[in-house]
């Protein structure tokens, strides 16, 4: 068997301008001076990748921007990849929803899969958007591998910069959490700026993956 390792390296962008607590979702706000500065040192401290993925959203993108620019490597902007859509409460402080909604997000919060967000995106919709963008991730690496630059057998490294929701939710569906309710949502954590790290092994005979998590919270360096 021949495989074909990628090293995907996904970081949450950094703190943002407005409100804290919030479902900040596809609202496009800009990071803050420090959330800026931060995203981009915990990205100087990882492995230069092959490549950048983004979702479109400012927070992620002009981090990416910068740093294809930086470390000459392409850019690759996912739409599939962005935040869910919380519809009516989109970027709403939560203090704001609990005086008006506050019955509706309990329940969202306790079963997403049950009691989505008013005019919002579906978790199972969310989920098979998300999903969609990994599989085209992976489509990237192996294309990268299949160029002469990297036909050495090397692992190939991808830098993916993307949201809480999206991160999480790979992490949790490569290690086979259970997705019935949305509890992968409040177990994992992953700070602004922290990383998840995940390795998939790709038989180029039969296309089987075998995907592990090598690190989830604070950057690291060149571990794997």
């Amino acid at each position: 068997m021949t495989f074909q390792a990628l090293i995907i390296d996904c970081l949450r962008h950094g703190e943002c301008e407005g409100p804290q607590q919030c479902l900040r979702g596809q609202t496009d706000v800009s990071l803050s001076v420090s959330g800026r500065r931060n995203m981009l040192a915990a990205a100087r401290t990882l492995p230069r990748p092959h490549a950048i993925i983004s979702s479109p959203l400012i927070r992620c993108a002009s981090a990416g921007e910068v740093l294809a620019e930086e470390w000459n490597v392409p850019l690759h902007v996912m739409p599939e990849i962005m935040e869910m859509n919380f519809g009516a409460w989109d970027g709403i402080a939560t203090q704001e929803l609990l005086k008006h909604s506050r019955s509706e997000l309990e329940q969202f919060w306790s079963n997403p899969r049950a009691f989505p967000p008013p005019k919002g995106e579906t978790v199972n919709a969310f989920l098979t958007r998300i999903e969609q963008g990994w599989k085209n991730i992976l489509d990237r690496g192996t294309a990268l591998a299949d160029t002469a630059d990297h036909q050495d057998d090397a692992s190939i490294r991808l830098l993916v910069f993307g949201h809480a929701g999206v991160i999480k939710s790979w992490v949790a569906m490569r290690i086979g959490m259970s997705m019935q309710k949305g509890d992968w949502l409040h177990r994992l954590s992953l700070p602004y700026a922290g990383l998840a790290r995940l390795r998939v092994d790709i038989d180029r005979q039969s296309h089987e993956q075998f995907e592990q998590l090598c690190h989830l919270g604070a950057p690291v360096g060149n571990d794997v």
